[in-house]
């Protein structure tokens, strides 16, 4: 990654993975985070969701929160913490996301700073409380998603200077979206 082509292409929100589940630590994380603070990159992070219990899920919302302010610390903090929820991993998928959310209240992180992107196909299944967090991201490839958003991620296949694999890329963010994270602080 060539963080400073990144910000010379004009990207308006950088968002860096975390981890998947509690265990499986990306090993880019670090350098990615390094990239977009050296560079004052609009950033935000995210972590897989893996929580098979409420237990687990808090243990995990305690490490994704660790996991960036080890690194991040008196620098300028993520827009948001966003959990990636694309699998049903449990029958209480609403108990055990809320769980997450209330552990990363716990922690200092406010609703309005916490983001569900929820798969468009799992989106009535999951019957997640969309109430708790201050945006939804939805990816649906090809149309748009069936259900409400505030961020559509519409391919996977996308190209940016300074970066040289393909890279996810969203539009159409709601005007709650565009306020909350992307207006200049």
């Amino acid at each position: 990654m060539n963080w400073s082509q990144v910000r010379n292409a004009g990207l308006a929100l950088g968002v860096i993975r975390i981890q998947d589940g509690e265990n499986y630590i990306d090993v880019k994380h670090v350098k990615n985070l390094q990239g977009v603070l050296a560079n004052k990159l609009n950033y935000a992070v995210y972590a897989f969701f893996r929580g098979v219990n409420e237990a687990d899920s808090q243990a995990e919302a305690r490490a994704f929160y660790q996991r960036v302010q080890n690194v991040v610390k008196g620098q300028q903090q993520p827009r948001f913490y966003a959990l990636d929820i694309e699998a049903i991993e449990n029958n209480n998928m609403r108990g055990t996301v809320n769980a997450y959310i209330s552990q990363l209240n716990d922690l200092g992180i406010l609703n309005s700073q916490i983001v569900l992107y929820i798969a468009n196909h799992l989106y009535q299944q999951l019957n997640l409380d969309t109430t708790k967090v201050g945006s939804i991201w939805i990816p649906s490839y090809g149309t748009k998603p069936r259900y409400p958003y505030d961020l559509w991620q519409y391919t996977d296949k996308g190209t940016l200077a300074g970066i040289p694999t393909k890279v996810d890329m969203s539009q159409d963010p709601s005007t709650r979206f565009k306020n909350q994270y992307l207006t200049r602080r």
